[in-house]
């Protein structure tokens, strides 16, 4: 869906479990994974797809989300 000239689109409940976990802060994939409720090789697999989006920058081994432009 277009949304004022932005694509929107409707994440799955376990994007939206990490992006959560992600906003009280960053942290490593295990612990992003056991705050939110999520296995670990998924939180790995969202993580890097969240990585080619630019949605979360990895510094070393902690995650956190991109500031908004």
């Amino acid at each position: 869906m277009i949304k004022d000239g932005r694509i929107v689109v409707e994440l799955p409940e376990d994007w939206k479990k990490i992006i959560a976990t992600l906003r009280e802060g960053p942290g490593r994939i295990e612990d992003i994974a056991s705050r939110s409720g999520v296995k670990v090789w998924k939180a790995r697999k969202i993580v890097s797809g969240m990585k080619l989006l630019g949605i979360v920058r990895i510094n070393g081994t902690a995650i956190a989300l991109r500031e908004r432009k």
